[in-house]
């Protein structure tokens, strides 16, 4: 009798730790709190090496580690909304002109950047002083052969010192001669420009970063370059002004090249600098560790903007000339 007691005793022990097992098992789905469900479950530490990095470009550049590169296009989806660019075709021929139009909106289109256009180098005062007064994130400079008019000049220098991103586009010979005397006159110690007295051919590379042809490098302006991007004719490239003076193509902590040519020139480069004078009148103007950045990219081949269905061009169907610019209007004007 005693026994029996005992044993049912025994039974009820057993069968009351199941049931409690029962409960840590399934939760508060049996009716039951786990134990876990009593303690507060702390959040990960996101510097734990087990997440992976986070990427942020403010911190770590592209240039600094090829690991931090984006890998799809800049301001995909109209991040880049809110920018907007000023573009001066110097070089008036009616069908480039289309052609850079069509342009300048795929760009609009795909990275949310609005523009104004000018074609050739006059303005009225209106003009000047429209120029002048509103608020855009970047100059682009089509060049041709023609002086560029003193007044205007000194605006686009005005721009350029309070953080204004600048991009210069040359092309082959004397038609690189406007965005050099813009080049030398708002950067002339950075001791360089655009070689004109020989015709250098051949801005082809393929895929993106250095790829074994050692001609594409990598840069914020190369995401997401998945085919050709090339001028594919007659080009200018970079060299210094003086060669007996020291030239900011040398410093490799500012001047990033991104394009060699065939001939192993920089034909594409790109230069983001501190500004000495800490001040800008432009709420949008890119900053970091609380100064102003400037941002000038250098291009030797404005024909690449001619939308044609040759291999390397615009409309190409191996090209990735019109990812390139996106790419290009989005880092000029600050958007990333």
């Amino acid at each position: 009798m005693k026994q029996g007691i005992i044993n049912i005793f025994l039974l009820s022990l057993v069968s009351l730790f199941l049931l409690n097992c029962g409960g840590m098992q399934f939760g508060s789905g049996s009716g039951v709190k786990s134990h876990n469900e009593d303690k507060k479950v702390e959040p990960q530490d996101p510097s734990s090496p087990s997440l992976p990095p986070v990427i942020n470009p403010h911190i770590k550049t592209c240039e600094e580690d090829v690991s931090y590169c984006p890998t799809e296009q800049l301001c995909v989806g109209g991040y880049g909304k809110g920018r907007k660019i000023y573009v001066i075709s110097g070089y008036g021929d009616l069908s480039f002109t289309n052609y850079v139009k069509g342009d300048l909106a795929d760009i609009k289109e795909y990275t949310g950047i609005d523009y104004d256009f000018h074609i050739g180098t006059t303005f009225n005062s209106t003009e000047l002083q429209n120029l002048n007064n509103n608020e855009y994130d970047a100059i682009w400079f089509i060049s041709t052969e023609k002086t560029i008019p003193s007044d205007l000049l000194t605006v686009i220098k005005n721009k350029v010192q309070q953080g204004v991103g600048l991009v210069l586009l040359g092309d082959n010979g004397q038609y690189s001669s406007q965005v050099d005397y813009i080049l030398k006159n708002t950067k002339p110690e950075w001791n360089l420009k655009f070689e004109t007295n020989v015709y250098d051919k051949g801005m082809q590379l393929v895929a993106k970063g250095n790829s074994g042809s050692k001609i594409l490098y990598e840069h914020l302006v190369t995401s997401g370059l998945y085919k050709d991007v090339s001028e594919g004719n007659t080009i200018s490239y970079l060299l210094p002004r003086d060669s007996s003076k020291p030239s900011i193509i040398k410093d490799t902590n500012k001047f990033k090249p991104i394009i060699l040519n065939s001939s192993s020139h920089i034909s594409v480069a790109a230069v983001e600098e501190e500004l000495s004078n800490g001040v800008s009148g432009y709420s949008r103007v890119k900053m970091k560790n609380d100064k102003i950045i400037q941002r000038t990219l250098m291009h030797g081949g404005f024909t690449s903007l001619f939308r044609t269905y040759d291999k390397w061009a615009w409309k190409g169907k191996d090209s990735s000339t019109p990812l390139f610019f996106y790419n290009i209007a989005c880092w000029s004007s600050g958007s990333y």
